[in-house]
């Protein structure tokens, strides 16, 4: 009969401890974590003074309560090019952002000839009717067409494809040459637009500078893409070394523009910019309140002193509730 062996049983015993209290360690670290929404009970409303700045509510586990623009930018461009071309904002919709990409290659070949080869769905469509009846819409719309594989980024870090900047500078010539022909401002702005775009994304910052200051600024003209093109110009002013110019120009795209309200906080604080610095470049009390609500919704703790300087400088503004809420 063999004797008992406690050195294999003291082996095999630590071996299965280790295992055992190894995979709850597992179970623990890669188990499923605490709903950043519901982590603990409220019966107040964070949005009581309405959805503007919901994004910026409140929450102790993340930076932002959530990341969604609270307008879709889709909607509104619609919306100005149906006033512009008397159509249907669906139909606009359906053709500049809903559009697959089969019926995509066909829209930029879009001609009175190629009229009737098209489905039937977009023979029907009040924007493609109106565009073959406008030479100069028509001649943008294939133009901005022509632009837009250059401006989506589809960014894959495992295999980084470099833009191409020869093209783009080809594209925001001709988009300059257009702009300065154009008679038509609603045309001549985007126009501008496509060529400060494709000049800041290969990397000519000064040139867009330029653009903006020349072509943009001085248009008169309510459209969205005016606050559009302003960030793309923030960008550009901060990357040739002023930052809290840019950072400026953010916060007022954050007042302006709903639909890119969130991705202007965000550059807002990537540009690292002091506020002190920043609050110099405001020209009026609302631009004031703007920059400090913009720092306090960035600041994780309480912050009693940015809502004082909010309601300071702009008592009626929306931001002065949103801030409030945060404090409760």
């Amino acid at each position: 009969m063999k004797s008992f062996n406690w050195r294999t049983s003291l082996v095999f015993c630590v071996s299965f401890f280790a295992v055992f209290l190894a995979e709850i360690a597992v179970n623990i670290a890669c188990g499923p974590e605490q709903d950043p929404y519901d982590y603990y009970v409220s019966y107040f409303h964070n949005n009581v003074q309405g959805d503007d700045y919901t994004p910026f509510a409140f929450n102790e586990m993340v930076n932002l309560y959530s990341d969604e623009e609270v307008e879709d930018e889709g909607e509104i461009n619609s919306e100005e090019w149906a006033k512009y071309l008397s159509v249907k904002k669906e139909d606009v919709y359906q053709i500049m952002y809903n559009a697959d990409s089969l019926t995509s290659v066909k829209l930029a070949r879009l001609s009175a000839k190629s009229y009737n080869n098209l489905p039937d769905s977009l023979k029907q469509n009040s924007f493609v009717q109106s565009l073959l009846k406008n030479e100069s819409a028509l001649k943008y719309f294939l133009f901005a067409k022509s632009c837009e594989p250059l401006a989506i980024a589809n960014y894959d870090s495992w295999n980084p494809a470099p833009r191409d900047s020869g093209l783009m500078e080809k594209k925001a010539e001709e988009a300059l040459a257009n702009a300065k022909a154009e008679k038509d401002q609603f045309l001549k702005l985007r126009y501008a637009y496509q060529a400060i775009r494709m000049q800041h994304y290969a990397g000519y910052y000064g040139e867009a500078q330029t653009t903006y200051e020349q072509l943009i600024e001085p248009i008169n003209s309510n459209s969205s893409i005016k606050g559009w093109a302003m960030a793309i110009y923030a960008g550009a002013v901060r990357y040739l070394g002023n930052p809290d110019k840019g950072a400026y120009l953010f916060s007022k795209v954050f007042a302006s523009n709903p639909e890119r309200r969130v991705q202007a906080y965000k550059n807002y604080f990537y540009t690292g910019a002091s506020l002190d610095e920043t609050l110099k470049f405001a020209r009026n009390k609302g631009e004031k309140a703007n920059i400090f609500a913009i720092n306090s919704f960035g600041n994780p703790s309480p912050d009693l002193n940015g809502l004082e300087k909010v309601y300071d400088n702009d008592p009626t503004s929306l931001i002065t509730g949103a801030l409030l809420t945060r404090e409760v």
